[in-house]
């Protein structure tokens, strides 16, 4: 069975912040397959830049400038010089620096020079030596600090998709289980409307004007189908914790609050759900809907949707529960 986008995600993520941090791939290793998670997430940005750390910067314009000074590839500040070879080529030169600081040792003798102003071609020798191990040293000290730092973002992009995708996928897999129980309920109370949201939606995420208005519509008409069904008036005044509720076929948040009163024993949930009532009830009425933008609509849909469903879930009244 073949693995979807978001198990393909997952695991390279944890693939590759397993090789950084037991340090068990090479650079160029962990740069191709954190790619290969930037085309996955298409996150072009970071796809860019991990491609001039792959290949190495050619441009040096003020993004790939940008790119030079996060990743410490400043050679001389004051020239604006930088280093811009490939991550790649720069670990490779650790490795071969490392070797010829090895080969290059001092020999082991004990000189001490007659006088201060003796320059014995010993004394040159050895000067030379340590000048030359010195140069080493801070070469492998500067490239060592690129490759660190790289790693370092490296690794904050991957942690980063990694923890979205995970909360992403949790997220998807509860509203998918809450989806499946609520979605047979909610059609037989709302009739042909549920019908409608998809084209909504679909015409919502091409930023259509006229969508929005039809999509809050909509919503309202969920809110009033769902209570006809659920919260039917009976025609009178009903009291519930001593108010006197008019609960007529016109009066549609009344109805729905007096059926979550029935229901709900916990003060505290009660009055969140009739302040989303509220909330939803004001902004999906007929004039707000050009102060409504696309995104808000899209929000208002979802919310809507929660709500009835958190409602339709609710068991039988509390007073019968106590039986």
């Amino acid at each position: 069975m073949s693995k979807s986008r978001t198990e393909s995600i997952i695991e390279l993520a944890s693939e590759l912040l397993e090789d950084i941090e037991y340090q068990r791939t090479t650079a160029n290793s962990q740069l191709l397959k954190a790619s290969r998670l930037a085309r996955l997430t298409v996150d072009e940005e970071t796809l860019n830049w991990l491609q001039c750390e792959i290949s190495g910067y050619k441009k040096l314009n003020e993004i790939e400038i940008g790119w030079l000074l996060q990743a410490n590839r400043v050679a001389d500040k004051e020239k604006g010089t930088y280093f811009t070879a490939p991550l790649g080529t720069i670990e490779a030169n650790i490795e071969t620096l490392k070797l010829q600081l090895a080969a290059c040792r001092t020999p082991d003798i004990s000189y001490q020079p007659i006088n201060k102003f003796e320059h014995s071609p010993l004394s040159k020798a050895l000067g030379e030596v340590r000048g030359y191990q010195n140069g080493i040293s801070i070469n492998i000290s500067t490239f060592s600090r690129i490759l660190t730092t790289v790693t370092g973002l490296i690794y904050g992009f991957v942690s980063k998709v990694h923890n979205e995708i995970l909360f992403s996928s949790m997220a998807e897999s509860i509203f998918e289980q809450y989806k499946s129980e609520v979605d047979s309920l909610l059609a037989k109370s709302s009739g042909d409307i549920l019908t409608k949201i998809p084209s909504i939606y679909s015409r919502l995420a091409e930023g259509d004007s006229e969508a929005i208005s039809q999509a809050l519509t909509t919503c309202r008409r969920l809110i009033g189908s769902f209570a006809d069904f659920i919260y039917p008036s009976p025609g009178k005044t009903v009291t519930i914790d001593g108010l006197d509720l008019d609960v007529g076929p016109d009066k549609t948040k009344n109805r729905l609050n007096a059926y979550v009163r029935e229901r709900v024993s916990s003060d505290s949930r009660r009055d969140r759900l009739r302040q989303t009532l509220t909330n939803l009830w004001d902004r999906t009425s007929g004039g707000v809907h050009a102060d409504v933008d696309t995104d808000e609509a899209r929000a208002l849909f979802l919310s809507t949707y929660m709500y009835l469903g958190e409602l339709i879930m609710l068991k039988q009244p509390v007073s019968e529960a106590a039986k």
